[in-house]
Order: structure tokens, then sequence, then C-alpha cells
């Protein structure tokens, strides 16, 4: 059986397009009792000793949480959920956060422990990475992307040069060092309203975290668009939602994109994506987008709710609640016309 371009599959749609295994296809069957109930175990626990406390010294709290990430990244492999190359950088790096104390500033070892993206973010991190040259990155501008995105990106792609900009700056730059990730044209990691050149870069990637995270309103849009070089690719992420409320905000106060909004902050200024896929929970109740209020502890540990109850949608008017959506756009050396309005139609 074969993909398409847009995760359709025959008469319907693969519940995970461009897996990592196979590319679509049944879904594993339920993960063992034991396992499942050891990781809901784990998160409870997790959730109830996990405090703000200084990390000088490893809390308990933050020792359960990396035991918990490896049960969850098994039950990833286990459920075949896209990412599961970010899965392990995780999990690899929570570890050496608590074994390499020395070696890792505290601001690093917070930024790992304390800021783990959320669940859903994964499955937007995979897409962007399935659709970006193998090849090299050549000049890589990331903004406000869950840190962990870049920093993987990086670990295993070539890049003439980098520039992140987050609001977790000195954090990411600290990090980069101690893993000595240095494109050879120099790394760069500034707040995320630095000002920068036009047409500089050949990629972009722009991935929301629970709530949203970056605003990619229409003249946010602009802004990258203007920063890519002709030719290039852009990639973006938005959480989205079959038909937003008036203020267009979502359960965890995060903007939320419906066709309209889509049609009118993304699709009019950039065209019709070249690739997209829409991801969202079956049950909306659970496991959805947006944060939890304690949210650190939770979010190592829920690999296994994205496999058992999230899944891929043709178009957002199948979306049971809120989810992301995840798009690539090239930039051609003349801007040809497009009817954005019918394509936003077809999401419908």
């Amino acid at each position: 059986m074969s993909v398409g371009k847009n995760g359709l599959l025959g008469n319907g749609l693969a519940r995970w397009p461009y897996d990592e295994a196979s590319g679509g296809g049944p879904a594993r069957p339920a993960a063992p009792p034991s396992e499942a109930l050891r990781a809901e175990a784990f998160r409870a626990e997790a959730l109830r000793e996990a405090s703000g406390a200084a990390l000088g010294r490893p809390s308990p709290g933050n020792f359960k949480r990396v035991a918990m990430s490896a049960v969850d990244c098994a039950l990833a492999h286990w459920y075949l959920v896209p990412g599961l190359a970010f899965q392990r950088a995780r999990f690899g790096l929570g570890l050496k956060s608590l074994l390499g104390r020395g070696r890792l500033p505290r601001s690093v070892r917070a930024l790992i422990l304390q800021q783990t993206p959320a669940p859903a973010a994964y499955l937007g991190f995979h897409f962007a990475a399935r659709f970006l040259s193998r090849d090299t990155l050549g000049s890589y501008l990331d903004v406000s992307s869950p840190w962990l995105f870049p920093f993987t990106m990086l670990s295993r792609r070539r890049a003439a040069s980098a520039t992140l900009l987050s609001d977790e700056a000195a954090e990411l730059r600290s990090l980069m060092e101690a893993a000595q990730l240095s494109p050879a044209g120099g790394l760069r990691c500034a707040a995320a309203d630095t000002a920068l050149a036009g047409e500089t870069y050949d990629t972009i990637t722009s991935l929301c975290d629970a709530g949203g995270g970056v605003k990619h309103d229409a003249r946010a849009v602009r802004n990258l668009w203007h920063l890519l070089k002709p030719g290039g690719t852009l990639l973006l992420s938005v959480p989205c939602i079959k038909a937003c409320s008036k203020d267009g905000a979502g359960a965890g106060g995060g903007r939320l994109y419906d066709a309209r909004a889509l049609e009118r902050e993304i699709f009019a200024v950039l065209g019709q994506p070249r690739r997209y896929a829409i991801y969202g929970a079956q049950t909306p109740s659970r496991h959805g987008p947006e944060a939890p209020v304690d949210g650190a502890a939770i979010r190592w540990g829920a690999a296994a709710a994205i496999g058992r109850d999230w899944r891929c949608y043709a178009r957002l008017q199948e979306l049971p609640g809120e989810g992301v959506m995840v798009m690539k756009f090239n930039r051609p050396e003349r801007l040809p016309e497009s009817n954005c309005a019918a394509f936003a139609s077809r999401l419908t």
C-alpha cells in the first residue's frame, strides 16, 4: 500500500502516515497490561512527587521522570508512535542530566528535566524531520520550536550555519556547547524577537508546543517567508480545531486555527502547503495538546497515550477536539497565483 503526499491511503487514511517502520498499516495491539499499568503508576507518582526545587541535588521526582521515560520510550516503540528518534534523544539527555551532572550546567539540567516538549509535539517533529533535506539543512533557522527539535536535528543533520531563536536562548546555547554541536558556519542562539536579514536561510522550522507556543499570525508568517531564500523550505505546525470559538483560544489558553483562520493567517501569505498532516486525539477529553497544570512530570510518560488515542485525519472537520497541523512550504523563485480559499475549503 502506498501513502499519498498528504497521508491519504486508498479510500481512507493511514493512522500514522510517514510511519518510521511501515508507512502505514494496522495499528499495533494494546500494550501488555503490566507495561501500561507500570507507565500509569510512574506517571501518577511523578505528579505527586515532582517539585520545582533547585536541581543542585537530583530529586527523587527527577529520577522517576527519567525512569518513566525509559518505559515510555519502550511503549512508543511498541505502538510505533511517530517521532521515535526524538523520544530516544529525550531519554538519553535525561539520563545524562542525572549521571553527568558535573558536565552539564545547572540551567541545562533544568531545561532537560523541567521543559520536556508536550507528547503531541513529537508528531510534528517526526513530520518535519521526514521532509527536511537529508543531505544538509544549509543555512538553518529555527524560531521558537520546543528546544528538543533543533537540538536533535543539528545532532543528526549537517548545516552550513544555524540560528536558533528562543525564549530559552541562554540555556539552549549551553546545551549545544555541552554537546559540542556547532556547524562550520557558526551557531547563534538569540531571543525570539531578534531582527534578522531577509532571504538568508535555506531551511526554517517553527513548530508549536502545548498551548501553541510560537504565534503564527499573518505578520509573523510573512516575516518568516521574508527570511527564507527563494527555493528554501519552511515547516510550520499550529494547534488546530474544526471550528474556533470567538476568541480563537483553546483549552490551554493558546491560539487555535480552523480552516478560516488558516486561510486568513497562513495560506493567504504562503499559498498552499506542499505537504501537510493533521493529528488529533480520538477521545478529545484525554491527552489533548494543552498542557496540564503540572505538565513537566506527565510529559515524561505520555507516548503510550498518544499511541492509543491519537491518529491522523484527512480534514479538520473530522477532528473530535483539538489537534496539531504540520505543513511544509517551498518558496519558489517566483510566487505563483494560488487559490488559497479553494484549498482551505478542502480541509472542512
